[in-house]
Parts: structure tokens; sequence; C-alpha cells
């Protein structure tokens, strides 16, 4: 993505020559992420099974590989030149520009496009609250405390671990007893007595060093890319939907809230549950037409998933949130996500058939309650608890999973063609 020289500490990303101030006062960042942001698009970083990439989220739903889109190789009719009336064209001329995007001018001459944007891809300083490349505790302590992941092991007794260092490399990790004498302190290892094994990521007692499915998800390790799990925020050992999330993010409809994270608690916004319809219907590579911005009056052509939003009323699959709006960053409620599921696994013109009063708190007569009853006889999902369904609390991102992954039966996904563990649990 970008070179560094030390010595003459200069530094060439994308076809630019930027000449640093001395190490303990500035940073290069990387082009992509800055051009990205600067764009106003999400970036976020995901794994693969080549190792991890970093892809900016376009707002038609597109990830692209974010040093590719900088590039002008990709979704250049996104880029910074179309999206301001210019022609974009990708250069790589020896002794010019390599490997970047240029945006023509009215007079013919071309403008690398950072350069245009007047981008700054220069941290300030030592001291600006960030720990950049190439700074580490050694150069800028002040924004590298000890223990931060700097890419240097200090080696210092101050009592923090430093993450950068190798078993038995900082003297920190000493302190604790280790019984088996395998590098990790007793507290932080899962068989303190065996000095083979001392991770157990699943807890069904079964090193990580001999389980042939560390995650216990369904998928061999040796064929899953994630072998401990895709999201840094899931326990897979107590985690209700652990199985069912990885089940989703490995149909491809969605690759987490963050790079590492899924948000499993967080509530699901109309926006996003446009976006999980319909990959869940068509597939984790759809790409809908663009949005009109004229179908509903809160959703313009630039809004997250507005061009999702348009295709699930196209689908007939919603018909807005009333007064010709769409509303949406409310949250979804679990009754109204009943209507949405069945609408999207059966069409729009699916009825369902009458309640016969399944749930304590779903009444008949109420709002859905043929929806709710009908999601329940189709196994999609038990209520929430004590012979209730809490039609009036919003979904969850977890149960969002949960939801999908049956309705749309995603477990194929996984070797054995199911999750792990598919009961009924209250949902």
């Amino acid at each position: 993505m970008f070179r560094t020289k030390i010595l003459s500490q200069t530094v060439t990303a994308f076809g630019l020559s930027l000449v640093l101030l001395p190490l303990s006062a500035q940073a290069i960042l990387p082009p992509d992420v800055v051009y990205c942001e600067a764009m106003g698009y999400e970036f976020a970083i995901e794994a693969t099974p080549a190792g991890s990439v970093g892809v900016c989220v376009l707002p038609d739903g597109q990830r692209v590989n974010s040093v590719d889109f900088v590039a002008g190789k990709v979704a250049t009719e996104w880029s910074y030149c179309t999206r301001s009336g210019y022609e974009a064209r990708y250069v790589d001329e020896p002794g010019g520009c390599r490997n970047c995007l240029v945006c023509v001018m009215p007079d013919g001459s071309e403008v690398e496009v950072t350069r245009l944007m007047d981008l700054n891809l220069l941290e300030t300083k030592c001291g600006d609250g960030t720990c950049g490349i190439p700074e580490n505790f050694q150069s800028c302590p002040a924004d590298c405390p000890s223990g931060s992941v700097d890419g240097l092991c200090d080696g210092i007794l101050d009592g923090i671990v430093d993450p950068d260092c190798q078993a038995g490399e900082d003297p920190d990790s000493l302190l604790e007893p280790d019984s088996d004498d395998d590098g990790v302190r007793d507290d932080d290892d899962a068989f303190p007595q065996d000095p083979s094994e001392w991770v157990d990521t699943d807890g069904d007692s079964v090193g990580n060093n001999v389980d042939p499915d560390d995650d216990n998800d369904g998928v061999p390790d040796a064929k899953d890319a994630w072998p401990l799990g895709r999201f840094a925020d899931l326990d897979p050992a107590s985690h209700f939907a652990f199985y069912y999330i990885e089940t989703l993010e490995r149909s491809g409809v969605t690759g987490g809230c963050k790079p590492d994270s899924y948000c499993p608690a967080d509530s699901v916004t109309r926006a996003q549950m446009a976006v999980f319809l319909e990959r869940g219907i068509r597939g984790s590579g759809y790409v809908p037409p663009p949005a009109t911005g004229s179908v509903f009056g809160d959703v313009g052509t630039e809004d997250f998933a507005a061009a999702f939003v348009e295709q699930l009323f196209a689908d007939g699959i919603t018909g807005g949130c009333g007064g010709g709006n769409y509303c949406s960053n409310d949250p979804v409620t679990r009754a109204q996500m009943a209507v949405f599921l069945l609408r999207a696994k059966y069409g729009a013109e699916y009825r369902p058939p009458s309640a016969q009063g399944l749930f304590a708190d779903a009444p008949l007569g109420s709002f859905a309650v043929d929806w709710i009853e009908t999601l329940a006889a189709e196994g999609i999902t038990g209520g929430c608890g004590d012979g209730n369904y809490c039609p009036g609390d919003p979904v969850t991102r977890a149960q969002m999973a949960v939801f999908l992954v049956r309705t749309f039966d995603l477990s194929s996904i996984f070797q054995n063609g199911t999750p792990a563990k598919v009961g009924l649990d209250p949902m």
C-alpha cells in the first residue's frame, strides 16, 4: 500500500512522494483509509483466507478493496472525480503516476485525486494521541504507551504484559506461576497442568492444539477461514447465536458492524434490515438498481442502504412507516420482523392463516399476530420466553441472525448441513 524508507524518511504512496519530519514527529497515514473516509464512506478491515483486506463500503452497499478504490481500479462511479463532474482515469506510467487515480480537468490536464482533494496523509506530530506508522513505545511513548500494539516488545517490568512480546520475552509475564512451564501463566491457561495445551476456545474441555473444530461451529479448522470464530465480541462457548451469526457471515449477508465485531446486542435498524432481507432473498452478491430518491420522502439517493430500501418497496415487502416515509434509523420490532420475514420468504401476496392465541402478549386481533404465530409454526421463533413473544421489543443483531438463517435456510453453509445447535430456543 505504501513504502517507508527510514533513512531518508521519504514515503511513496500511490505515486506521491512525501517528505516526512523525523520519526518521533510525524507518521504516514494509509492513503486508502484517508481517501475512503474523506469521501464520507465507511472503511473496514475484513479477514479473508488470503489475509486481512481493507474495504471501502460504498453507498450502494458495495464493499470494494480500498487500495484498488483509491487507485481508480474499481467503482470509479463513486470516486471523487466522477462525483465532482470530472472524468476518472486509472494511470500507471513509468516515470509518472504509478497505480493511481487521476481526474481529467476541463483543460485536459490530469491531477492525482488525493492532490486534487488536498488530503493530508501525514500525522501531525508525536503527542497527537495516535500511535501510527512508524511510531512505537521507543520513538513516541506519548502516543504508544507500554503495553500498546505497536510492533515493539518493550521488555520493561512495569506490570503490563506487552502484546507484541513472545512467550517469556516480557518479564511481566513471569510474575504469575506457570505450573506446566508452557510459557502461559496459570490464570491465563485453560489447562494449567498440561504443557501441550493452554487454550480452549469453545469450552468443550478439548484444547485447541488437538481439537479439530476449535470454535465448534461445525466447520473443521482445516476448512475454516476463521477457526477461532469470525468476530471478537462473540464467545463460541457461551453466546446463544454464535452458530447462526457465523452462518450469516459465511453466507456473505453481513461482514459485521466493525472489522472484527458483530455487535450482537445492537438493535437492527430498518435500513439495515432492508440489506439483510434483500441479500437473504437474492444472495450475498446482490446489488440493487441505484436509488431514485423518489420512493420515500426521507430516503435520498446518497443515504445508507437507499437502493436496498427502494428495492424492498418494489418487492412489496414494505410500504414504509407512514406519511410517505421509511424511517430508516428506527429499530425494527419483533412484530414488524415477523411480517417482513414471511413476505420476504413467500412474496408480497402472502397472507398467513388466522392466529389461535399462541402467545400471552400477542392476543387475537393485535398487530401482526397472524404473522407472529405463523413464524412460530414454521420453527423460526420460539418467542422470547415464558409463553410470550415480546412483539414491541426491538430485534437485536443476534436475533436477526437466527431469524435469517432459519427463514432462508442458510445453515447449508456448514459442512455438516446445519448449525451445531438448532433447538428452538426462545428467540
